[in-house]
């Protein structure tokens, strides 16, 4: 099952009771389709991360701070990621980021073509 929401990605995972430093960030990208816009990408995308690294990362720290009985400090880990891609890219990170993401590129793909068709049909 893809989890939706990081919560049930901790839930998941603690039904798995693998440790932390076990965990495999590229798996957890792979098998819940952080890099295909799945359901779990798109609760990140509401969070402004848009790198699936970033969810992985997210989902492993905030998985091994549960299992320690500390808080998850969310907003504090999508502040570090916006830090760095603000170092990387300027003060429009965000929205360069989210111009990469999958969900951005089939919306926009999407209108692209809706675009094509009504100028066809204007022109003839």
């Amino acid at each position: 099952m893809i989890p939706n929401t990081l919560n049930e990605a901790i839930q998941e995972l603690i039904k798995i009771n693998i440790p932390p430093n076990q965990l495999d960030g590229r798996s957890i990208r792979n098998a819940w389709g952080l890099w295909t816009g799945s359901e779990l990408s798109q609760w990140f995308y509401e969070k402004d991360i848009y790198h699936a690294d970033d969810m992985s990362g997210i989902i492993i720290e905030s998985y091994k701070n549960t299992i320690e009985g500390k808080s998850i400090d969310l907003e504090n880990q999508i502040k570090l990621y916006h830090k760095h891609w603000e170092k990387c890219y300027g003060e429009n990170h965000l929205s360069i980021m989210k111009e990469e993401t999958p969900f951005y590129k089939k919306s926009k793909d999407r209108e692209n073509k809706i675009n094509k068709i009504i100028d066809d049909n204007i022109k003839s």
